[in-house]
């Protein structure tokens, strides 16, 4: 089966060789191919030079580098844009996120659901930061009837037909569980494996907290309006296929050009 992945990052240098050999592995060992689509959203630091090295030595892996910080929505927005396959799996780049889990995301595209959503049912995270989404997600269940346990998970998988549905605006990501659901798509949970993060620090913060809370009474208030948390001219924009958006600043790699096989090499890759 092909199934596209998008990662976003940002000053994740550290982290990408490793998560791109475990992912590598995960499409051996399950018998899957596709493109491994790294964002890169404004980092500062070596992340973009680790990314073009993976592009230059390995055909799966495809480079996308934003010409400002644009957020995850816009990351992930800038990912699915590339995207070939049928099925697309988003998970994040601090190897929190585990790749071996990807069989079951397969077991799940299977049968007929649109959006798969990760439960980090043993959080590594503070307690603090567990306390926050814990009463986040309660409201979000509350108010729209979708009950999930972690709707801002980063460990998602999408039908890529159902990507019209989504409002990419910035800081929407956290509630495309509810935007599908608006949509009539079928949401399903699944419990996924979470791990302690590794390098770095993580961006969280009690800024994203006050943000989020806004960002739900807009979404609310979209889907109280219509069958969708999509704005309607995003959403007309959308059915004409999810565009390229301008603030691309350079692709590395071809989406197209995947290999089933990890032996295949190619050390010059065209920029676009």
């Amino acid at each position: 089966m092909r199934i596209d992945i998008v990662i976003p990052v940002y000053n994740e240098e550290a982290s990408l060789q490793l998560l791109w050999s475990e992912i590598s592995q995960a499409y051996v060992n399950y018998g899957l191919h596709g493109s491994v689509i790294f964002v890169d959203d404004g980092s500062d630091d070596g992340s973009w030079s680790v990314i073009c090295a993976l592009c230059d030595m390995h055909r799966e892996v495809v480079g996308v580098r934003l010409n400002s910080r644009t957020g995850k929505s816009g990351a992930l927005l800038a990912g699915f844009s590339l995207c070939q396959a049928e099925y697309v799996v988003m998970m994040d780049a601090d190897l929190q996120d585990d790749p071996r889990e990807l069989h079951k995301f397969v077991e799940l595209f299977a049968t007929d659901v649109d959006l798969i959503c990760g439960w980090k049912k043993a959080r590594k995270d503070p307690w603090s930061r567990r306390f926050l989404s814990r009463g986040f997600n309660q409201m979000i269940n509350l108010m729209t009837g979708l009950t999930l346990h972690d709707h801002n998970c980063g460990f998602k998988g999408i039908r890529r037909s159902k990507l019209i549905h989504l409002d990419f605006s910035r800081g929407m990501h956290r509630f495309f569980t509810v935007m599908i659901s608006a949509a009539d798509g079928h949401v399903v949970e699944l419990v996924v494996n979470h791990r302690p993060r590794k390098f770095g620090r993580s961006k969280y913060g009690w800024g994203r907290i006050v943000r989020g809370f806004c960002d739900f009474a807009r979404v609310m208030w979209a889907t109280r309006l219509g069958k969708s948390g999509i704005n309607r001219s995003q959403l007309a924009t959308n059915r004409a296929g999810l565009q390229r958006p301008n603030f691309i600043q350079e692709v590395v790699g071809d989406p197209m050009n995947v290999v089933h096989n990890e032996g295949d090499i190619n050390l010059n890759r065209n920029r676009v």
